[in-house]
């Protein structure tokens, strides 16, 4: 495991008030979640992300809440809760935890329901606040990271601990609200929090 703080999608201007799409889990998958953690427990090289503050990344953009006019923001905020509103919730089926090259986390399936809601949320962002700037690119498949790497260290040590963990599969991501956050990136910690903008309901 490497650090993750320091690649390029990190290195923020400002660590607060990063601008991002999120679905969140609920409460019976935070808990399993949580309890794939445990993984983590004594290991100085990685991070374990607070349960409150687990999430999938639909999108990230490249600005900041005082970046962005509050009319166009605005505007974001509107045609993304209209967008909720014409997309049925659906769910992602999750695999069990695996370490990559930076952290550790449950990986989704990628469905064409997750693309096509991803691809709606950038060309809303484009229209709205985005057009200036360049648009990160989307996470490659839904994911919720469980910890991130604060240096480097034994991938296998967490791997082996993950894998001894015998708690069943996983309940599917349900994605029945986007969650507009502007977001905080602590590297000292390793953890990511957040102040809500809006949350729209699916359907």
């Amino acid at each position: 495991m490497k650090r993750f703080f320091g690649v390029p999608i990190t290195r923020w201007a400002s660590p607060r008030d990063r601008l991002h799409v999120y679905v969140l889990p609920g409460e019976r998958l935070s808990a399993q979640l949580a309890v794939r953690q445990k993984a983590l427990d004594g290991i100085a090289y990685c991070s374990t992300q607070p349960v409150a503050n687990l999430h999938a990344t639909v999108q990230q953009f490249a600005l900041t809440t005082g970046e962005v006019p509050a009319d166009r923001l605005a505007a974001f905020g509107d045609g993304l809760a209209g967008l909720a509103l014409r997309t049925t919730p659906f769910s992602v089926p999750l695999g069990p935890p695996v370490v990559g090259e930076h952290t550790l986390g449950v990986r989704g399936h990628l469905t064409q329901r997750w693309m096509d809601l991803t691809a709606a949320i950038r060309e809303l962002a484009l229209a709205t606040f985005h057009a200036d700037v360049v648009l990160p690119a989307p996470p490659s498949r839904p994911h919720v990271s469980l910890g991130y790497g604060l240096a480097e260290g034994s991938s296998t040590v967490i791997q082996d601990r993950a894998d001894g963990l015998h708690h069943g599969v996983l309940p599917d991501l349900r994605v029945d609200a986007l969650h507009l956050l502007a977001v905080h990136q602590d590297e000292i910690r390793g953890a990511y929090t957040w102040d809500s903008l809006g949350v729209c309901a699916l359907g």
